[in-house]
């Protein structure tokens, strides 16, 4: 009875783990396949230039300039849950 409880608790931290990359994936700001081979294991420069981040930001200079200027990489009127359950931006 213990080892399947543990086996149990085991998969459940491992789908938690697995839930929390594929946010991490979903939430980036940075460019995805950055994201993605970085998940793996690989070096890369940071940018690729070709997925909907970096389409969407612009050249690597220009998103560099952005996360500078914006603190702790949030953006001006991103909207937040409160811990109380409200929301806010």
């Amino acid at each position: 009875m213990a080892a399947a409880l543990e086996e149990a608790e085991s998969q459940h931290r491992i789908d938690r783990s697995r839930i929390e990359m594929m946010r991490g994936y979903a939430e980036t700001d940075g460019c995805r396949r950055d994201w993605l081979l970085n998940y793996f294991g690989e070096e890369t420069d940071g940018w690729c230039g070709n997925c909907d981040q970096c389409e969407e930001e612009g050249s690597a200079a220009e998103a560099e300039e952005r996360a500078a200027a914006t603190p702790h990489g949030w953006e001006i009127q991103t909207p937040v849950a409160t811990a109380s359950g409200g929301t806010g931006s």
